[in-house]
């Protein structure tokens, strides 16, 4: 879980952004776009003429999204058995896209979080010897006080 003053902290925001600019999620965006573009064209090919739901590209593109994202309207479905096999590719292809996508920001998040935990625990070691050290200077300084 994420602390609550992270998700608030402009730091939050610098290191979910600067995890978007890793060259593998760069690459994965492009690739899940250029995969949406061509099975989204793909499907127009087959569809139209068959499909009275599929009349342009913006129809398909309309599928493609609703279909990558698993979201589904029903207000587009593929008429004939390669729309549904173009379909079936988008769905699985979509779900590792997103899947890669929510993986690389936790990862960069989570390594964020251990390296602010390792941080904290190592200023806590310091102020830790700090008092101790303190502690034992009042003991020599009561040991060296007369007794009364």
């Amino acid at each position: 879980m994420i602390p609550r003053s992270l998700l608030h902290s402009p730091r939050y925001l610098r290191l979910l952004f600067g995890a978007l600019g890793r060259p593998f999620l760069l690459f994965v965006v492009i690739m899940g776009n250029a995969l949406w573009f061509a099975l989204s064209y793909l499907f127009l090919s087959v569809e139209r003429g068959v499909n009275p739901r599929v009349q342009h590209y913006g129809d398909a593109l309309w599928w493609g999204l609703s279909t990558l994202t698993t979201v589904g309207y029903g207000d587009i479905t593929p008429q004939t058995g390669a729309g549904r096999l173009i379909g079936g590719a988008l769905m699985v292809t979509g779900n590792f896209f997103f899947l890669s996508v929510g993986g690389l920001l936790f990862s960069a998040l989570a390594a964020q979080t251990e390296e602010d935990i390792q941080r904290e625990r190592h200023i806590t070691e310091r102020e830790l010897r700090e008092v101790l050290e303190e502690i034992q200077a009042l003991r020599r300084e009561i040991r060296g006080m007369p007794k009364s």
